[in-house]
């Protein structure tokens, strides 16, 4: 059987998995208020949406409406769907709380993977440079999902929330539940998303490409680990936990802690990449029960920084069941590729 290599004990080096707090039982934080979608329109799709007090209230119909131009559910032009971006308001006050804010990414062609020589690259892991094409653009959220977004749309949490980790990207939660968490959304907003798109993990190839924003340096901060630093939580200037999100440089479009607070699960399986150019690359290989892995990327706060896992492209992999406190995700709102539609992953 071939072995696919994962990078995880390099990265992550000797992990102690101390006992996760949980809350009293029977005591929850309450529910706010109704959820509902706020919308705002950002003027370029690179620029990062500031907004004070309370933007209109909408539903997805009002965000292609709102674009100049001539625009259907089925059918807005791109050139004008780009430059939409809007909050996802889960009752949340905005004043104390980072809000649930997603970021139009148009369709376009870049090089993913690395050249052999890229610093800290792990020369047994699978990521070759090659180019993929994304025929579709999607939504995806400016941050990872934080705790209280998570208690907002699930109702617990997997430990206690506090004033201290509220705005702290969620931990603890495997695949199966970043998933269900996405079909919470779709549940909630249902009669507002424009017709076939519905919340999901972001593919692999779609994380990569909104990572690096157009750059194809080691970081999107460029090459050194000075830049890491403006842009990452890391074992080194981490303090041994987690980070409220968006407190680092964002990258060019907008995008934060995506090199390092978190590492982020996606909707792939681990796969060797293809070898040639390749259009909606997805990575869902029904393959033998003994190789279960799904991607996650990303750097996490208990990272070494020199290891190379915080990199635009580093592949890294965990099991579907798994939980890490250094583990969580971000969602995107897009159109499913095809193949995915024939794919099922129960939860166990």
């Amino acid at each position: 059987m071939q072995q696919i290599p994962v990078s995880l004990p390099r990265a992550f080096g000797v992990l102690l998995d101390l006992p996760v707090p949980r809350r009293p039982k029977g005591t929850r934080f309450p529910v706010l208020c109704a959820p509902s979608l706020l919308l705002g329109i950002c003027s370029t799709p690179t620029s990062v949406v500031e907004r004070s007090g309370t933007p209109p209230r909408g539903s997805m119909t009002d965000a292609f409406d709102l674009i100049p131009g001539k625009c259907t559910l089925k059918g807005c032009p791109m050139t004008w769907q780009k430059q939409v971006s809007f909050d996802v308001n889960l009752g949340l006050d905005i004043e104390q709380h980072k809000p649930l804010h997603l970021i139009w990414v148009g369709p376009g062609t870049f090089r993913m993977g690395s050249p052999l020589d890229e610093p800290g690259r792990d020369p047994y892991v699978d990521e070759p440079a090659f180019t993929v094409t994304l025929s579709k653009g999607f939504w995806l959220s400016q941050y990872p999902i934080t705790n209280i977004q998570w208690f907002q749309v699930m109702g617990k949490l997997p430990y206690s929330l506090s004033n201290e980790n509220i705005n702290w990207p969620v931990t603890n939660v495997n695949w199966y539940e970043a998933m269900e968490f996405c079909e919470k959304l779709n549940e909630i907003f249902q009669d507002d998303l424009p017709s076939e798109y519905r919340f999901r993990l972001p593919t692999e190839a779609q994380w990569e490409y909104a990572c690096r924003a157009g750059t194809q340096s080691v970081y999107y901060s460029e090459n050194t680990l000075s830049d890491l630093d403006r842009v990452a939580w890391h074992k080194e200037n981490g303090g041994g936990h987690p980070h409220p999100v968006g407190e680092k440089e964002p990258n060019q479009w907008g995008f934060y802690d995506m090199h390092g607070n978190v590492v982020e699960w996606c909707w792939d399986n681990f796969y060797p990449y293809p070898r040639s150019a390749t259009v909606d690359l997805v990575s869902i290989q029904r393959m033998s029960t003994q190789i279960r892995l799904k991607i996650v990327r990303g750097g996490a706060w208990n990272g070494n920084r020199t290891d190379g896992s915080f990199r635009c492209s580093c592949r890294l992999a965990l099991m579907p069941e798994d939980k890490k406190r250094f583990a969580g995700s971000r969602v995107s709102l897009r159109l499913p590729e095809a193949v995915e539609i024939q794919v099922s992953e129960p939860n166990p």
